[in-house]
């Protein structure tokens, strides 16, 4: 076997320095196998083989688009110009890893080429003789699908391609796509655009050459022209229709007309071959003629996508000012006649004309006055109920002749007709005709306020009286209802605020035997109910009920669980469906309210009593809000499951902390209570987003002067002012907060029972905020100290409850804690007045532990119906 010595041209390390030594020292067979002894297949030149346990690949150069670029350039431009190498089909198959590409590149023919699924453009000619315009072309108009230009393409190469062709006058054709094998396609490019009206420089209207590209080279340039037309209209007329048939006489048609456009008019339909504006005119006849102008584009019928020819119509009134008009002239005509027309194109490429005649009635007559038209004997007129027999039911409408003869007037409502038999009309004279229905047992179709229609068999009825009826509705009968399905899979969220849209709804199916109007209304449980009303058909349909509660809040008397509703309806056919022979149709409603997130916030100082995260059931904070005989889906409070996220365990948070977990965890309620918070400017404005932008309830409780100061300043907005240090413990409710909300709740209604309500801190200092800082809108004041200043209070309208002393809601049932009473009291989780050995006055009990549920209750039901169902992410 023939064998050739290896060259090698690398940098080397020293450690590589041996092993290129040792390769070069040797002669290499013209096949090579390198990782194993294996010999080459006969068909390789190299082979790369992985040894055992030995996972590895081939490497390519690693070069970015630059370096590739380079590469390119090498190839493209040799250095040596007279050295007669062909480079680029020696370079076939060159292969490098493109780093800004992340993908293996080949090169192929003149380039380098992505494996990793971006064709290469495709190479072909363009067939020039078969170019193929398609549609009109006009001058300062858009073009629609109609336009676009077939192009064949023969492809010697498959790969995308992009075809564009341009003209002097402003269109352009585009189209790309993919070529997938060798052959000839016929390629329809759209056009775009809107041709110019002149061109710069001027030229003739059908010289406006294309030129045509294919992957960027120009082919057939100058083989095709746009013929681009002047804007000039090209339409004629191919029918004309009167309205309305037949015209009055001795009427004048503007004046009966009104104002213009008038009641009178004809509809001309059109063949458009180039649209623009269209001007007809008619000639003058009898007195009146036809006429109007306008813009085909915004014809009946006109398709600005469509092709061409297109039909579209358009309106040409009687024209002239209501003086010029004469009404029309009998012409002697006793049993009616007609007036002749042509109608003319006037600003058409292609003129047309073409003739018409407009009847004209036999007689002629005015209604009225009206308002003096008089229906008699009607009673009550009900839906689907046949009209009465006796008396028979009449119409009363007076009429003066304006053309003499014969003809049946009628009268038509909600698919009732009355009609006055053969009537004859005089001119001058008149007359009251009676209209009676033209059958027996008709039955009006609809209720509520409808139109009466009159008419005239021979026409000549020259105004129009607005006259109306009222028809009650019947009720629709069932002979059957059944129970379909459900929405939402049956459950009802308790939570007025988060139903947007319609939840839980029931579909039954009823057998309707008589049409008419319907009420469905279920019974109520949890003070919701389900209905559904309005007008049924004849027949089997289905009927979707929705829910109604009594109220916008939730009651202290709903319960959760599976309910089921009783829902009556008219089993006996007699119209009523709560008649002792009804049915009733059972279905059930699951109840579930939304569950609410609590976030914890306060530094553990003494004891771990400050916050509802505490997770002991003696303690008052906790174990209130985690009975769920009190809060839970059936307790006094109807709530989903409260979880309470605990933060800040002896360390302030910060404002990214704080605002990471009410993000995190989708927080309704803050309550914030601890000896050491120290809410900076940051934390302060995370607050008062909370309360802003999220619209959730904040507690906080804090007794230290400046970080009181820093709150107040921040969530109110007002100035400097002095928090003051209160040294009681004992705080006498205010009288007129017993009417407010949280005073008024599930545990314990104060307004009831206003003795000797109080309020104590916890052995310590509160603090104290002056009233005059507490005049923001919705601020109430519960609880004050001695010398007169608020120690806690609630902004209904904000949702803060504040309280000066950060351990208003300690306290467990055992009574002691850090060697002495505390004001908040429990007993096995109920909320209980607590004895006061530091009472100073009354009867020495502090109520803090109801305040507290009802505050809860109060907060939950503020989520509910404030915090929005989507997330809303404080900034």
């Amino acid at each position: 076997m023939k064998r050739k010595f290896i060259k090698l041209r690398v940098a080397m390390s020293a450690v590589t320095l041996g092993i290129a030594s040792l390769l070069t020292s040797q002669k290499a067979e013209a096949q090579l196998t390198i990782g194993d002894t294996t010999e080459p297949m006969p068909f390789s030149v190299l082979e790369l083989i992985n040894q055992q346990n030995e996972y590895k690949g081939l490497r390519l150069p690693h070069l970015n688009d630059y370096g590739i670029a380079q590469v390119k350039d090498v190839i493209t431009n040799p250095l040596n110009p007279d050295y007669d190498i062909d480079y680029q089909d020696r370079a076939q198959g060159l292969m490098v890893f493109n780093t800004d590409i992340n993908c293996v590149m080949v090169w192929e023919n003149d380039d380098f080429w992505s494996v990793c699924g971006n064709p290469k453009p495709a190479k072909g000619t363009i067939v020039c003789d078969s170019l193929e315009l398609h549609g009109v072309y006009i001058a300062d108009m858009p073009v629609s699908v109609g336009n676009y230009i077939t192009v064949p393409v023969k492809c010697t190469q498959p790969g995308t391609y992009d075809i564009l062709c341009t003209t002097e006058r402003g269109l352009m054709f585009q189209a790309s796509g993919t070529l997938p094998t060798v052959g000839t396609y016929a390629i329809n490019v759209p056009a775009a655009g809107t041709p110019d009206a002149q061109p710069t420089p001027p030229m003739p209207w059908r010289n406006d050459a294309l030129t045509v590209k294919f992957n960027g080279i120009e082919n057939c340039n100058g083989l095709i022209f746009v013929n681009v037309q002047p804007a000039t209209p090209d339409y004629r007329i191919i029918n004309v229709k009167p309205y309305p048939q037949p015209f009055p006489v001795q009427t004048n048609l503007a004046t009966a007309s009104g104002v213009l456009p008038y009641n009178y008019y004809v509809a001309v339909t059109l063949s458009v071959s180039r649209p623009g504006e269209w001007d007809m005119t008619s000639n003058y006849v009898n007195g009146y003629m036809f006429g109007g102008r306008g813009k085909i584009e915004d014809a009946s019928g006109y398709n600005p996508s469509g092709s061409y020819p297109q039909t579209v119509e358009v309106i040409v009134p009687v024209v002239g000012e209501p003086s010029d008009i004469p009404p029309i002239q009998a012409n002697n005509y006793t049993s009616g006649g007609y007036d002749n027309f042509v109608m003319t194109t006037n600003n058409s490429a292609t003129p047309s004309n073409y003739p018409f005649s407009v009847k004209l009635a036999s007689v002629g007559f005015t209604v009225g006055p009206c308002g003096s038209i008089n229906f008699l004997n009607m009673g009550t007129l009900k839906q689907n109920d046949p009209l009465p027999t006796s008396p028979v039911p009449t119409i009363e409408v007076p009429i003066t002749g304006s053309g003499s003869g014969k003809t049946t007037i009628t009268a038509t409502f909600a698919g009732v007709q009355f009609t006055s038999g053969e009537v004859n009309v005089t001119t001058g004279s008149t007359q009251v005709v009676d209209l009676h229905p033209t059958t027996s047992g008709q039955r009006p179709s609809r209720h509520g306020t409808v139109n009466v229609y009159f008419d005239s068999s021979e026409g000549g009825m020259s105004n129009l009286c607005n006259e109306t009826v009222n028809i009650a509705a019947s009720n629709a009968r069932f002979s059957n209802l059944t129970l379909k399905g459900y929405t939402n899979n049956g459950v009802y969220m308790l939570d007025p605020a988060r139903n947007t849209t319609t939840p839980c709804s029931i579909n039954v199916e009823a057998t309707v035997f008589e049409a008419g109007e319907y009420l469905l209304r279920s019974d109520t449980i949890n003070n919701v109910y389900y209905e559904a009303s309005g007008n049924l058909s004849a027949g089997k349909t289905t009927i979707t009920l929705t829910p109604r509660q009594l109220t916008n809040n939730v009651k202290n008397d709903m319960t959760t669980g599976v309910k089921t509703y009783k829902l009556p309806y008219d089993r006996d056919g007699d119209g009523n469906n709560f008649g002792p022979g009804d049915g009733k149709l059972d279905f059930v409603i699951k109840f579930a309210y939304r569950p609410i997130t609590i976030l914890s916030v306060g530094s553990r100082t003494v004891s771990n009593y400050d916050r509802p995260a505490t997770a002991t059931n003696h303690v008052t904070a906790s174990a209130i809000l985690h009975n769920k005989t009190l809060f839970g889906p059936e307790g006094k409070v109807c709530v989903g499951e409260i979880k309470v996220i605990e933060m800040s365990r002896g360390t302030n948070p910060s404002a990214r902390e704080l605002r990471q977990y009410i993000n995190q965890y989708n927080v309704d309620i803050v309550f914030v209570a601890g000896l050491r918070q120290c809410p900076n400017a940051e934390v302060a404005a995370v607050y008062k987003s909370f309360i802003d932008n999220r619209h959730g309830f904040l507690f906080y409780a804090d007794q230290t002067s400046a970080h009181v100061e820093r709150f107040i300043q921040s969530i109110y907005g007002v100035g400097s002012f002095n928090a003051t240090l209160n040294i009681e413990h004992f705080h006498t409710i205010e009288s007129s907060a017993y009417s407010l909300s949280v005073m008024q709740g599930a545990f314990k209604n104060f307004n009831t029972d206003p003795h000797n309500q109080h309020l104590g801190d916890d052995c310590g200092d509160g603090i104290n905020i002056p009233t005059a800082v507490l005049s923001s809108p919705g601020i109430q004041i519960i609880s004050k100290s001695q010398n007169g200043n608020a120690w806690m209070f609630i902004d209904e309208q904000k949702g803060v409850f504040y309280c000066g002393d950060y351990a208003w809601a300690n306290g467990n049932s055992a009574h002691t804690n850090n060697g002495g009473a505390w004001p908040s009291e429990h007993l096995n989780g109920v909320p209980v007045r607590h004895g006061w050995s530091s009472a100073t006055s009354g009867d020495g009990y502090v109520y803090n532990s109801f305040i507290y549920a009802n505050a809860m209750e109060y907060a939950i039901r503020w989520a509910a119906k404030n915090v929005s169902n989507n997330t809303v992410a404080i900034p």
